[in-house]
C-alpha cells in the first residue's frame, strides 16, 4: 500500500519541537496501523508541487490548513482535481481538517465559514452510526471520544449517498463515509496538544478570550486518538484489500 501525505498546510512556526512535520505526524498515526505501507509526502500547500499520476498512489490522505476550501488559490483547485481523478479511479481517499472539507467540496458537497466561530481545544464528539471496521469499540461506560480541533469552516451538506458516522451539537457532521473508499474526519487526530498550544497563541485575537479560554481549559482531556488511528487504518486495509480482490 503506497501512502501519499497530500500536504495542504505547513508545520506552524514554534511547534517544529512537538512534530518535525505534519507529514511525519500522520505517518506516526496510520503506521502501526497499516503494517508495510509506504509513505510519500507531496506538499499541494502553496503550489510547492503537484500530483501528476494518481496511479503511483493507493491512498491519499489530505490534511489540515488554515485556508478555506472555497478560496479561490490554484493549489485548492488542482486538489479538488485530485480527489476528484483518485475518487473516479477508485482510490482511498482519507480527509482530515481542511481535507475533510476538500473532499466534500470536490465531491458535490457544500462548506461554509460557519456562524457558529471557532471550535479548538479537545471537543467530545460522539458515534451516532458504527460500523464494523470502527475498532475496537467504545468502552461500555463511554458514549463519546475526545479529538484535538482547530477549525471554523464546516462541512453543512455532505456529499450525495455519504454518511454521518460522528456528530456534534457544534459540527453535526464530524466523520463522514462515503461508499466503501471515502472516510474524513474533522478533528485532529495526527496533533498533539503542544500544536495546539501554539495555533492558540497565534489565534488568540482571532478566537476571542471565551473560546481561547475554554479551549485552554479543554486541553486537561485525555485524548482518544490512538482509537481514531486504529479506525483510520482499518478503514484503509479493508478499502484497500476490496479493491485489490476486485
Amino acid at each position: 500500500m503506497h501512502v501519499c501525505i497530500a500536504l495542504c498546510g505547513h508545520m506552524p512556526k514554534g511547534a517544529e519541537k512537538y512534530a518535525p512535520s505534519y507529514a511525519k505526524s500522520f505517518e506516526d498515526l496510520l503506521s502501526p496501523n497499516v503494517p508495510g505501507a509506504q509513505f510519500s509526502a507531496v506538499t499541494l500547500v502553496d503550489g510547492i508541487e503537484r500530483i501528476e499520476d494518481i496511479h503511483a498512489y493507493d491512498v491519499f490522505v489530505f490534511t489540515g490548513s488554515p485556508a478555506g476550501v472555497y478560496e479561490d488559490f490554484p493549489w485548492i483547485r488542482h486538489a479538488e482535481e485530485v480527489v476528484q481523478q483518485a475518487h473516479e479511479a477508485g482510490k482511498v481517499l482519507i480527509g482530515i481538517c481542511f481535507g475533510h472539507q476538500l473532499i466534500a467540496q470536490a465531491l458535490g458537497g457544500k462548506v461554509v465559514n460557519s456562524e457558529k466561530g471557532w471550535g479548538a481545544g479537545v471537543h467530545e464528539v460522539a458515534v451516532v452510526d458504527r460500523e464494523p471496521w470502527m475498532a475496537p469499540a467504545l468502552p461500555e461506560d463511554r458514549t463519546s471520544l475526545n479529538v484535538l480541533v482547530s477549525h471554523q469552516d464546516q462541512v453543512i451538506e455532505p456529499p450525495a449517498g455519504a454518511k454521518t458516522l460522528i456528530s456534534t451539537e457544534f459540527c453535526p457532521h464530524s466523520m463522514l463515509r462515503l461508499g466503501d473508499t471515502v472516510l474524513t474526519m474533522q478533528g485532529h487526530p495526527e496533533m498533539v496538544k503542544g500544536i495546539v498550544e501554539v495555533i492558540l497563541e497565534s489565534r488568540r485575537e482571532k478566537l476571542g478570550e471565551t473560546v481561547y479560554t475554554e479551549a485552554w481549559k479543554s486541553l486537561d482531556k485525555d485524548l482518544d486518538h490512538g482509537l481514531f488511528g486504529q479506525w483510520i487504518g482499518n478503514f484503509m486495509r479493508q478499502a484497500h484489500g476490496a479493491k485489490k480482490a476486485a
